[in-house]
């Protein structure tokens, strides 16, 4: 037998036996009501009924899809309706290539054509545009994938920390490049100097729909490629938001923003052959679909950030109340939804009893609720099939 019994921590409520969280649900048979939440912020209606492509915002004159949150409208009893969305088709998205095309020119384009530092003064102007936005994007985070009030503002604020970090290190490139600085590189002597690659499609996740998004979209820019945005079908109000800024600053289809569902654009436009570049976040299975559907990947440009299955060790003669603290921490903040959760824990066998009595008390005192209630790790989940699957998996113990 091997020294360690090894066990599933299904999150993120698993222990709890959650089946649906809403305003006047229960949570293991704890009702939440309104008098044990905090300040509940006012509901947001974003209208997503437009396009954003060549530059241009316009009203949207096709099929539309309400965005809803997990939080249920007390007055209806369904999903509280907090936007919607333009529901683009293939061809859509391949009018956004064309003006993609256009902007790119084979690298001829007036954004590629600009300095690099005209390009980071750009780039600051669109910050700007959107930190004046930021207690909206901030609310649509918490509302449409219920992320907590203090984790949506660290969204945020991260991602505003990030373009800064970006145009910083963009910043040092330039100045070691027009100064003639030389390094060493894997023993070879070498000057470094950025430069844009062509068209990227760029597709984040449903659950850090801001933050990861910006950390392909921000250096893409800075360097001087064109992007069309495949904005996330849940999470997208976020980016709905932040239009204004590039329609403002950017020349004509350098930013193109497709919506709608991701089998039906994205494929459309890999085939097509002229994507150089694919930044995509999400899973394995359909990354691997993404790029098979390019006819020359082998020079696809490719950055992945694919699921993870992240492994907590608890050793013997680890100190247990921290180990089962973190685990907990790991496991359920913004209720598991994260590539970096802990999936699995593997205990040594001579203390997996103990640790097993505590996580189980530990988990019993997590206190559940709305997104906007104070001392609060668990929330409303944003898919219906996680809930199933929190409901009917087993703990596994070998």
């Amino acid at each position: 037998m091997s020294p360690f019994a090894l066990f599933a921590v299904l999150l993120p409520l698993l222990l709890l036996g959650v089946v649906s969280i809403d305003v006047t649900s229960t949570v293991s048979g704890v009702g939440i009501t309104k008098g044990d939440t905090g300040a509940r912020p006012a509901s947001p209606f974003v209208d997503g009924g437009k396009e954003f492509i060549g530059g241009e915002i316009r009203a949207w004159n096709g099929k539309t899809v309400d965005v809803t949150s997990p939080i249920i409208d007390e007055t209806t009893g369904a999903r509280t309706v907090i936007g919607k969305i333009a529901d683009m088709t293939g061809d859509d998205a391949l009018k956004a290539l064309e003006h993609a095309m256009r902007a790119w020119d084979n690298g001829r384009g007036a954004w590629p054509q600009l300095s690099g530092w005209e390009r980071i003064e750009i780039v600051k102007k669109i910050q700007a545009e959107i930190k004046q936005r930021r207690s909206e994007i901030i609310n649509v985070l918490i509302w449409e994938i219920c992320k907590s009030v203090e984790d949506a503002t660290s969204e945020f604020d991260r991602t505003m920390e990030f373009i800064d970090a970006s145009i910083d290190a963009y910043t040092a490139t330039l100045q070691g490049s027009s100064g003639g600085v030389w390094k060493t590189v894997n023993g070879i002597m070498a000057s470094i100097r950025k430069a844009a690659i062509g068209i990227m499609l760029c597709l984040g996740p449903f659950n850090y729909p801001f933050n990861e998004t910006y950390a392909t979209l921000i250096p893409a820019l800075l360097t001087g490629n064109v992007v069309i945005m495949k904005i996330p079908a849940i999470g997208c109000l976020a980016h709905v938001l932040t239009m204004e800024a590039y329609a403002k600053h950017l020349p004509k289809g350098v930013i193109n923003f497709v919506s709608g569902s991701g089998r039906v654009t994205v494929s459309p436009l890999m085939k097509t052959g002229k994507i150089d570049i694919l930044a995509f976040i999400g899973g394995s299975r359909a990354a691997d679909a993404i790029i098979k559907d390019h006819p020359n990947p082998h020079r696809l440009k490719v950055f992945l950030q694919l699921e993870g299955k992240n492994l907590g060790v608890v050793l013997p003669d680890a100190d247990l109340d921290v180990a089962v603290e973190q685990v907990t921490i790991g496991s359920t903040t913004f209720n598991g939804q994260r590539c970096t959760a802990i999936k699995l824990v593997m205990v040594h066998k001579s203390i997996i009893e103990p640790f097993l009595a505590k996580i189980k008390s530990k988990f019993k005192t997590l206190k559940h609720g709305m997104p906007w209630d104070d001392g609060t790790l668990t929330h409303p989940l944003t898919h219906s099939l996680t809930h199933s699957l929190t409901h009917t998996l087993p703990l596994c113990r070998t």
